[in-house]
């Protein structure tokens, strides 16, 4: 585990810039797939290019609500106490569950969406913001740990 000393420090520039690379090339991928190749072949657990991709958009909603003061669990729509057992593999597996019925076009759809909101909300902190540690957006949680939603 990193200590506070060892993380890397991000400017809100910084962290959007390097997101809107990471973006780009995620989009140039997706592109060069066709709607088969994504709902089709799986990996070694059985996921396919789709599930990764709700899961993306969960995840990253998830960021979205912390930094709106909401709960992280319930954006991601698991109940707290899986949650807070911190098993990520069932939290994943929830969340695959929760959208495998959706098309190629709804996961993509909410993806789009989903990263619109995070780079509004990102767009709206200060370097300073970015920096606090997750109990500062959830004052009311005693959850809430130390620990740094961006390191």
């Amino acid at each position: 585990m990193m200590t506070e000393n060892e993380m890397t420090v991000l400017t809100v520039e910084q962290l959007l810039s390097e997101i809107d690379a990471s973006w780009t090339d995620l989009q140039l991928f997706l592109d060069s797939l066709s709607p088969a190749q994504l709902t089709g072949p799986t990996d070694a657990v059985g996921w396919t290019g789709k599930d990764h991709l709700a899961h993306l958009a969960a995840w990253e909603g998830s960021m979205v609500a912390l930094f709106q003061g909401r709960a992280r669990h319930e954006a991601l729509g698991v109940e707290k106490s899986l949650y807070d057992t911190g098993d990520f593999d069932a939290i994943n597996a929830v969340i695959q569950r929760q959208h495998a019925g959706e098309s190629i076009g709804e996961v993509l759809g909410n993806l789009n969406q989903t990263h619109d909101a995070f780079l509004v909300v990102l767009n709206g902190l200060s370097d300073t913001d970015l920096q606090e540690p997750q109990a500062t957006y959830l004052p009311d949680d005693p959850e809430a740990d130390g620990s740094y939603p961006v390191g």
